[in-house]
């Protein structure tokens, strides 16, 4: 599996976090896309899988690689709850608190959105059953999801720079790797 991780939105160019909307391409974005796709036109990719809420990616990546799509609500980012379009450094304060609880008690979420539980019965185990397919599938979503995906621990969400670049293209051969 090959993990596309999208070009930073209008939101994350402002230092702000985006949490479960759909923050729309801008034409910079999708200059960006274009260019990627075209790095796995040889990749032998069958199927470009994403969430709902990237809908715009999913189909131009699929578009360009002449494949099928899937869009689903399971491979949605962490939801930050009521803390969408807030600035990343109080995100990462509200995060680093609620991993911390975490520790205890996976079921507490963040206000109004994801407990740790809940992003793992979703997302995990969701692109574990991606990964276990025996065809080259891509999924398309944002760094801080990708970083989450290849981490798989609560600490992915706040990894200040050192997790998965905006705008670049991994191999994933199953979680955790």
């Amino acid at each position: 599996m090959y993990l596309l991780t999208l070009p930073e939105n209008r939101l994350e160019r402002k230092n702000r976090v985006a949490g479960w909307v759909n923050v729309h391409l801008d034409k910079q974005s999708r200059k960006e896309l274009h260019e990627l796709s075209a790095q796995l036109k040889d990749k032998g990719i069958t199927c470009v899988y994403g969430s709902d809420l990237d809908i715009d990616a999913v189909n131009l990546v699929a578009t360009d690689l002449k494949v099928s799509q899937c869009a689903f609500r399971e491979y949605r980012r962490f939801n930050v709850g009521r803390n969408h379009g807030a600035k990343a450094g109080h995100v990462k304060m509200v995060l680093e608190k609620v991993i911390e609880q975490w520790k205890k008690n996976t079921e507490i979420p963040i206000r109004g959105g994801d407990s740790w539980i809940s992003v793992d019965r979703r997302l995990l185990q969701g692109v574990a059953k991606l990964v276990a397919k025996p065809e080259t599938t891509l999924l398309v979503t944002d760094a801080t999801t990708a970083t989450l995906i290849v981490h798989a621990k609560p600490e992915a969400l706040v990894m200040n720079g050192t997790g998965l670049k905006p705008g670049r293209i991994y191999k994933v051969a199953s979680p955790n790797t």
